[in-house]
Formats: C-alpha cells, sequence, structure tokens
C-alpha cells in the first residue's frame, strides 16, 4: 500500500514538472514586428439588446507604427447550433497611434427558432496581418427578449 502512494506522488510530481517546462518552453506569445498592436477596447452602443435590433460595435486600437493591409475580424453571438450570428471582417490600413474602426450589425429576430437565446454571449475581436494573429479581445453582449 505504501508503494502505490510513493509511485502516485512521484507521478504526479513528474506531470508537475512536465507541465512546468512545457509551459516555458512554448509560451503563449504573440510574435512578429507589429506584435504591440493592441486592442484598447471594445464598446458597444447599448447595454442590452433584444431580437432584430442593430448592434453598434466600435474597436479602438493602439498601432506603435503604421500597417496596410489589416484584417479586424469580430466574431460572436453564436447560436446553439453553431453559428455566428456577429460575423464581420474589413481590412484597413492602421496608423501610427490610436485608431477606431465601427461595424454594426443586425441581431435575429427569432430567438428560439435560430438557436439565440436571452443571456450572455462573448464577442471576439482579432486583428491579424498577413495571416499572424497580432491582438485579440472579447466582449460580452447582453441579449434579452
Amino acid at each position: 500500500m505504501r508503494m502505490r502512494q510513493i509511485v502516485v506522488v512521484a507521478t504526479a510530481l513528474i506531470l508537475l514538472i512536465l507541465g512546468f517546462f512545457v509551459g516555458l518552453k512554448f509560451p503563449r506569445k504573440l510574435t512578429g514586428s507589429s506584435s504591440n498592436i493592441r486592442i484598447e477596447s471594445i464598446k458597444l452602443d447599448k447595454d442590452e439588446y433584444e431580437s432584430g435590433d442593430l448592434v453598434n460595435i466600435k474597436i479602438s486600437i493602439y498601432s506603435p507604427t503604421s500597417l496596410e493591409n489589416t484584417d479586424i475580424t469580430l466574431i460572436g453571438l453564436t447560436s446553439k447550433y453553431g453559428r455566428n450570428y456577429i460575423n464581420l471582417k474589413k481590412n484597413i490600413d492602421l496608423k501610427s497611434g490610436y485608431n477606431s474602426i465601427e461595424f454594426s450589425s443586425k441581431l435575429p429576430h427569432c430567438g428560439t427558432c435560430v438557436g439565440v437565446l436571452p443571456g450572455s454571449y462573448e464577442i471576439k475581436a482579432e486583428i491579424s496581418h498577413g495571416g499572424k494573429l497580432l491582438s485579440f479581445a472579447s466582449t460580452t453582449l447582453e441579449l434579452r427578449r
């Protein structure tokens, strides 16, 4: 019985140590010369929405340098069937400093039939350039009837 406890503790320690080294070797870090680009905020025009409402979304981005052909993507309000009712993309030229990008999307009318029920939904914003993810952030949209 004592030997079994030693084996369990030793295995747990080995897994803990391996997890630590894997975390050091493969950190989640954005790479590239533009990795200092960041999403400062994602603002929705209202606190709560009803089905059929128009959602206006404003994203504030900081870029230390100018960067042409930058993709800004918004994805979210995912139904229980896996469909994203907010799925928007703009290709813009970021200027050095602060940038503001606006999006609009109409919410679906029938909540139950499309699988979007009242509740909180994540809206994700991503900035990418040349296929490389530079920054990401998210906010929450509150949907009521």
